[in-house]
């Protein structure tokens, strides 16, 4: 099973993921940080390996806070330009329920059709 799969993004699934919202999903997964930001303060302030202890975490602590702001704040402006309206897509849903009664609708004609026919 797929990571694509998990996510619903399945081939022939009429509500499937769409690129944009997996775009979007990304993008906002690069906002991290907490995690090896907190590793970093457990290496040892004696470390043998790690004699540069402190500019190791203060690499750290500056990519997080930088990735956290930057990408932070344009995260509302990607998700403005790459994902839908949701009231177009209230429209939409509406669109595809009316499809989907109009074509019960016209099996239902052609059953009514063929049994007459019988």
């Amino acid at each position: 099973m797929g990571l694509l799969s998990i996510c619903g993004y399945e081939k022939n699934d009429v509500d499937k993921l769409k690129w944009s919202e997996l775009l979007f999903v990304w993008y906002a997964g690069l906002i991290r940080g907490a995690i090896a930001f907190g590793l970093v303060l457990r290496i040892d302030h004696n470390d043998v390996l790690f004699p540069n202890r402190l500019v190791i975490t203060t690499t750290c602590l500056t990519l997080v806070l930088f990735t956290t702001i930057f990408f932070g704040s344009t995260v509302g402006m990607l998700g403005a330009c790459v994902l839908d309206d949701p009231h177009a897509a209230k429209e939409v849903d509406k669109e595809k329920e009316e499809t989907k009664s109009d074509l019960k609708v016209s099996e239902h004609k052609e059953s009514d059709k063929v049994s007459d026919n019988r």
